[in-house]
This record gives C-alpha cells, structure tokens and sequence, in this order.
C-alpha cells in the first residue's frame, strides 16, 4: 500500500489517465499532467445537499471539462501542459539569497508528499550543503509510507502525534507535551520555517515559538477558497457556524495559555461539515504565502 500522490509520482509513466468520484487525489493527478475524470457529480442524489455543497466548494478551481455530467459523454483529453514555473522559481531563490541556516518543512497529509519531496531536492540542488529537517504531523496516511522512499531528501525526520480539538486532561498534556519538545528544538534565529500544513497543532507551535524566524506558507488554492474566502458557497449560503466546546475552549483559553495563534475550528448546517483556519488572516500568520493553483 501507498498513497495516491506518491503513487502517482513513482507510476507515472504507466498511468494514462484518472478517474475519480470524490478524491483530491485525482486533481493531484491533473497538476502531473494527466487526464482526469471526475463523477461526483453524478451521485448528487446520494449526497446530502450540504455535503455535496461542501464538495462543490472544494472543486470549485476544478475546470469543468474534467466533470461528467452524463455516463454517455464523450471523454476529452484535458490534461494540462507542465512547464517549469519561472515566477515560483524566482521567488524561492530571492527568499534563499543568503540564507545560512536550517531548513523545517513542516507537513501532515501526505497529499503534500510529492511537492515537499520536490521543495528538499530543488533547496538541496540550489543550496549547496543546506540541511533540510522534516518534522511531521503524523496522519494515519503515514502509515503507507515507506521512509526509504523519501529519507534521503532530507538531513533529518521527526514525527509528532497528530492533535485533534479535545477536553481531555491526557489530550491536553499531551498537547502540552509537543509544545515543549517543538520549543527545545534546535532552531536558531537564521532557520527558515516552511509549511505545507493547514491548520496543524504541530504547525501552530512552529509559527508561534519561532516568529521571529522566516515562515513561509503552501496552501492549496483548494484549502485557501475553502476556509478563507469569505464570498465562496459555503460562507455565503449559511449562517450558523459555531465552535465545539473544545474548539472554543482551544481559542479562548488554551491556545493564548500556551502562547499560540488562535485556530477556529467551527462546525455548520448539522454539525457533520465544519471550516478550521487561523483566526487572523493567513498572511498575518506567515511571512509569504504561495497559494497552489489545482
């Protein structure tokens, strides 16, 4: 077993194109240059209506051609031409002009695999000697991943256990915990912080400790419409969002005890959809913030 980016990266040759019904995975499959098809849209009926309001939200970057809308379309090739980014390219040499430090790449889902492997190699290739460290939020996707694939892009990997919003005491000490050991990090004031996590407790501590350091955000063009634009489908069509009780208890007491930014995590319609984010803007969080294009 694998996940699908890196599947994806490691087949790419033999695949010709990707289906899908609701996966990201397959929008991950587009930004290597396949053909995707995606047939969410047909099971609207056995969706809930929020729940296919929230897909919709999700996919709403995606280009319809990669839609079907009916079982007898003709398919159509739609993959994207790859070309190398010259404005990114440029960007991240201008951010690493004299840079003498440390490298933390922050991340959690594995989705982000591929373009964190690809970051290591092009700062590793640019950067002669740089270390790279990758400090993990551990999803239960990790559990399909094998180190070797990816342990020789990087000086050093740490794993972390993944938090959720809880009341428990053995939670919260745990919390307590992963605060301490990120503070006793060896990051110096030179290190540069980046993340492709959103929005992680292990993340939060980073930005929060080191905020002096240079911290710099990925986020999907995907998780940035979703949890904060605030004209997109699901703020404009509802009205009831509200915190947990953890959630609540994380924003106004926790997080400001243990010195952290304030997340909201908030749950709509019947409390099975929420949206979680920073409570500022996320340009307020980060120093620079490249938003990832699906």
């Amino acid at each position: 077993k694998t996940t699908a980016e890196l599947f994806l990266w490691q087949n790419f040759p033999k695949i010709k194109c990707v289906f899908a019904v609701n996966s990201w995975s397959a929008v991950s499959a587009r930004s290597f240059g396949l053909d995707v098809y995606l047939f969410n849209r047909l099971f609207k009926n056995v969706y809930g209506s929020k729940y296919y309001e929230s897909v919709e939200t999700y996919l709403a970057q995606v280009p319809d051609t990669l839609f079907i809308n009916d079982l007898k379309q003709k398919f159509t090739e739609n993959r994207i031409s790859i070309a190398k980014d010259e404005c990114l390219d440029r960007e991240i040499r201008e951010l690493f002009s004299n840079f003498h430090g440390k490298v933390w790449l922050v991340f959690s889902h594995t989705e982000f695999a591929v373009s964190a492997l690809s970051l290591a190699r092009f700062l590793k290739n640019i950067l002669r000697g740089v270390k790279i460290n990758l400090v993990v939020s551990r999803h239960p996707r990790w559990d399909f991943v094998k180190l070797e694939d990816i342990k020789d892009y990087f000086d050093e990997i740490r794993f972390f256990p993944r938090i959720f919003y809880s009341l428990e005491p053995r939670k919260l000490f745990n919390n307590l915990k992963i605060a301490l050991a990120v503070k006793r990090l060896s990051v110096n004031r030179e290190d540069m912080i980046i993340s492709f996590s959103q929005v992680e407790f292990l993340e939060n501590c980073f930005l929060s400790y080191y905020h002096r350091n240079k911290r710099i955000g990925f986020i999907s063009e995907r998780d940035f419409n979703f949890n904060y634009n605030s004209e997109n489908q699901i703020f404009s069509c509802n009205d009831n969002f509200r915190f947990t009780k953890a959630s609540w208890f994380y924003n106004k007491i926790w997080e400001p005890l243990l010195g952290l930014n304030k997340t909201a995590f908030q749950l709509y319609d019947d409390g099975e959809l929420y949206v979680t984010r920073y409570q500022k803007p996320i340009n307020d969080i980060f120093d620079k913030v490249f938003i990832c294009a699906a």
